[in-house]
């Protein structure tokens, strides 16, 4: 495939595979890549077992493949105080007068700075025959598995010193942090590492700083639960590092130059499929098709002098009276209810899949990372489990048409697709990621903005105190009304 075709010739030749044209031509040149490969392997596959290359096998022409073959699982956590309200120090005066907490800005605002980042990458295996599987050349469904981990802790350097609500939220101590790497070596290592497992794209040797310009390769994609990662936490720790790591004169700058943007590398910007909203998605998606599938097994077939047909309780066969056929009774018109996931949390989502119980530490980066992980899997699992029809029936009875089998390994791809663009997709915009702006950020561009200083410990146990003799005045108050 040449490098310099256009969109309209990526669609043309997209339309002759019969595949979507949609997209932007990224997404046009990996789509049709792919097809070419699988068109290649179809080929091989066809000489090894002495077949003609106009007839690959169904499975060859219609196995299912998702467009993204590499998922990088991340769930950072980052320096926190207990739950405070703030105001930028030009709105104090303004507000002052308002003292309800819905006035301020909340937490989401604060300086957050990066102390865990853990990487869990997913790649996509294809299913192969083994001698576990009950039938000899029995293929298994393909899945995807954990290739490799990432995980570093992350020096602060604009507050290097955690609060004590933050070392009991994370279970992270002092001394992990103060022995480990800053954030720009962090990204340095990470680089490394996405380059070693080839999921970054060629560099560009004009490029004044490679690793800043570099971006992932088509076919892989960042999972986060919530956009929080990669759009809040990222950026502010590339702005905080970019002032106190990469100042006029520090070494850190001289070393890595991409500090100097104030914005993280092209490969930490995306593309981002966010688990939290891929989930809902795709379990509607699931019970739409299972409805489609039910609607057309429910049309009535004519066997000789039997009517089949279809009704709410499953499928039924009716011996038909001598010259009459009775009317097949009309299926169920009233469709599962919508799919409806009030609880997003990780252990909301975990329970909406069947999944049971968080595993390990919650708030741990690491833990919490790997269980996002097990979100990805089991919606590759149940999509890729339908990509190969079930044929049995087909060796125990009358074997069916060659046509009517093409059209249920047609329609099974078509379904998995279906399933796969409801999760398997980034579903997150990154593009303007350069305009996110927080009220400590000033003008210029050089300082932190923050009026208010560390929490410390004491400070912590008297707001602790103080909230709980709040609430018990408050109770105190309820009791005497």
């Amino acid at each position: 495939m040449s490098a310099s075709m256009t969109v309209e010739e990526l669609r043309l030749n997209l339309k002759k595979l019969g595949l979507d044209s949609t997209g932007y031509k990224p997404q046009l040149r990996h789509r049709l890549k792919k097809a070419q490969a699988k068109q290649s392997d179809v080929r091989q596959h066809g000489a090894s077992q002495g077949l003609d290359e106009e007839e690959p096998s169904l499975e060859m022409r219609y196995s299912w493949k998702p467009e993204y073959d590499t998922f990088l699982v991340l769930d950072v956590e980052a320096t926190c105080e207990r739950t405070r309200r703030y105001l930028p120090e030009d709105m104090i005066k303004q507000k002052k007068s308002n003292d309800k907490g819905h006035a301020f800005r909340n937490s989401y605002d604060y300086p957050n700075e990066i102390i865990e980042f853990p990487v869990v990458m997913l790649q996509w295996i294809e299913g192969e025959a083994g001698e576990s599987d009950e039938e000899e050349g029995k293929r298994r469904p393909p899945s995807v598995e954990v290739k490799d981990i990432f995980h570093s802790y992350v020096k602060p350097s604009w507050r290097p010193t955690l609060s004590k609500f933050c070392r009991e939220l994370t279970g992270i101590e002092q001394s992990q942090i103060d022995s480990a790497p800053g954030w720009p070596s962090v990204v340095e290592k990470l680089y490394s590492f996405l380059n070693e497992h080839d999921l970054l794209e060629q560099e560009t040797a004009s490029s004044s700083c490679p690793m800043y310009n570099t971006r992932l390769r088509s076919g892989v994609t960042w999972v986060t639960h919530g956009p929080y990662d990669l759009r809040d936490f990222v950026i502010k720790q590339s702005h905080i590092s970019s002032i106190v790591d990469g100042e006029p004169g520090a070494s850190t700058g001289k070393r890595y130059p991409f500090l100097a943007n104030k914005l993280p590398p092209f490969f930490l910007r995306g593309p981002l499929i966010d688990i939290r909203r891929a989930t809902p998605d795709f379990l509607e998606a699931e019970r739409l098709c299972k409805v489609s599938s039910s609607a057309t097994s429910s049309r009535p077939k004519v066997d000789g002098g039997v009517v089949v047909f279809g009704g709410h309780d499953g499928f039924q066969v009716v011996s038909a009276p001598t010259g009459r056929s009775p009317p097949p009774s009309p299926p169920s018109t009233t469709p599962p209810s919508s799919v409806v996931v009030t609880d997003r949390t990780l252990e909301g989502l975990l329970r909406a899949l069947g999944l049971g119980e968080f595993e390990g530490r919650q708030h741990c980066g690491l833990d919490d990372t790997k269980n996002v992980a097990r979100l990805c899997r089991e919606l590759v699992r149940r999509i890729s489990e339908i990509s190969i029809p079930n044929l049995k029936a087909k060796d125990q009875g009358k074997k069916e048409e060659e046509h009517a089998e093409e059209e249920l390994w047609r329609s099974q791809h078509q379904r998995c697709v279906r399933l796969e663009h409801s999760c398997l997709i980034p579903n997150t915009k990154t593009n303007k990621l350069e305009r996110k702006k927080w009220p400590w950020m000033s003008s210029d561009g050089e300082s932190i903005r923050w009026p208010w200083d560390a929490e410390t410990d004491d400070q912590e146990r008297e707001e602790a105190l103080e909230q709980e003799r709040n609430k018990r005045r408050a109770m105190a108050g309820a009791d005497v009304k």
